[in-house]
């Protein structure tokens, strides 16, 4: 089993027994031996190898936020996600003029990470509903990171997934020539969403693969091998577009 010196250097040591040694001087904004407990507890560091969790723990930085103030701004671009450490805060949808409540998140949870996976201007707005401690990795680290540790990018793409899966409320995204504005319903592997062709200007119904399965290559495979198929059918009672 490996142990890692903990601060802001960490490596695996061949000790029996975990050692701590922190190197760290002024301002606190690297891991400190006393927060190793709580990223232990974190769905992220048991979902990726414990080789991965050196380099991950080394590029994260701290972030303190006071209660009211604004972590999130709704369509600001997304160039970091959060695991918060101590503290709530609040998730709100603006639109429509209306500022709809979605979550509160709390210790443990990530804030942020869709706009990091998929390079989307932030989705949503998030407060500080108490004093907020939390740590913070880059969309430029991330992306490093995941190239060696592809388990990082995976455990992201899931919770994307399981985000897109649990809210019927969605802000408005263009992809493509479409206009996305809700959710209408949901599959085992994609998503229905309400929508207008922007060309057009029609109101249209668009199928979506899940997040976790658009990223799985032999999914893919299998969808195209399916449009295909269903490509050459020639019925009179079929409709080709």
């Amino acid at each position: 089993e490996d142990y890692f010196n903990l601060g802001l250097f960490l490596e695996p040591i061949d000790q029996e027994g975990p050692i701590f040694h922190f190197r760290a001087k002024g301002e606190h904004t690297r891991p400190r031996p006393e927060d190793y407990e709580f990223f232990n507890r974190t769905k992220l560091l048991r979902a990726i190898p414990r080789k991965a969790v050196c380099p991950v723990l080394n590029s994260i930085f701290r972030l303190a936020v006071s209660a009211g103030g604004r972590l999130i701004n709704q369509g600001d671009p997304g160039d970091t996600f959060f695991i918060i450490q101590q503290g709530s805060c609040v998730v709100h949808l603006e639109k429509g003029g209306e500022l709809i409540f979605i979550t509160r998140l709390r210790e443990g949870d990530v804030v942020g990470e869709m706009a990091v996976l998929t390079g989307e201007p932030r989705s949503a707005r998030v407060t500080a509903e108490t004093d907020l401690i939390l740590w913070g990795l880059t969309k430029e680290r991330f992306d490093a990171l995941s190239i060696e540790h592809p388990d990082l990018r995976e455990f992201l793409t899931e919770l994307v997934a399981y985000r897109f899966t649990s809210s019927r409320i969605t802000a408005d995204r263009i992809i493509g020539k479409y206009l996305i504005t809700d959710i209408i319903g949901q599959g085992g592997y994609s998503i229905v969403y309400k929508g207008r062709h922007l060309d057009l200007e029609m109101p249209v119904a668009i199928k979506m693969m899940k997040h976790d399965m658009a990223m799985d290559p032999d999914f893919i495979r299998n969808f195209r091998q399916e449009a295909k198929t269903v490509a050459s059918l020639n019925h009179p009672h079929i409709v080709k577009v």
